[in-house]
């Protein structure tokens, strides 16, 4: 594996348990997940993306804002 992968997936386990408990103390709310890093949503949104977090039927109700 390339220098780094073990850090790399590491730093992704850690961001997905972090955002999956920041989704569930929030009630799904991705803005209110965001708000409370202290991120934009649209910075949350991505990165679920990028952890493959999102289904394709998420994408719509994440743009949603309560």
């Amino acid at each position: 594996p390339p220098a780094g992968a073990a850090l790399r997936e590491d730093t992704d386990a850690f961001r997905r348990g972090w955002t999956e408990a920041a989704l569930a103390r929030n009630e799904g709310s991705l803005a209110k997940a965001a708000r409370e890093a202290g991120v934009d949503r649209s910075n949350l949104h991505r990165l679920m993306r990028r952890l493959g977090m999102l289904a394709s039927g998420d994408e719509a109700a994440a743009h949603a804002s309560p």
